[in-house]
């Protein structure tokens, strides 16, 4: 994760991140800034931006090491055959 500059953060109590979390979300990803989340006056977590090649990647590498174990090889498969299994996941909505 790259650095988080704190001037450039929105910040959230955890109570307002149960009562507005879509919107919390929302905001994050519109104004690509990332949100950190404080409880009880401590810094717990951050909600961060995502573009969608990094989603994409992310989906890609899940797959292939589910890939690896479901067909016990070490090898894994080739980026074109994860973008099909990950286009064929939503598709079928798992």
């Amino acid at each position: 994760m790259p650095d988080i500059r704190l001037d450039n953060v929105r910040v959230v109590t955890m109570r307002q991140l149960s009562n507005c979390a879509s919107d919390i979300v929302r905001q994050v990803n519109e104004t690509n800034r990332p949100a950190v989340v404080t409880k009880h006056g401590r810094y717990v977590a951050v909600i961060q931006p995502l573009s969608n090649a990094e989603v994409e990647s992310i989906a890609l590498k899940s797959l292939a090491t589910e890939a690896d174990l479901e067909d016990n090889y070490s090898e894994s498969a080739d980026l074109a055959t994860m973008r099909q299994r990950l286009n064929a996941r939503r598709r079928s909505g798992n």
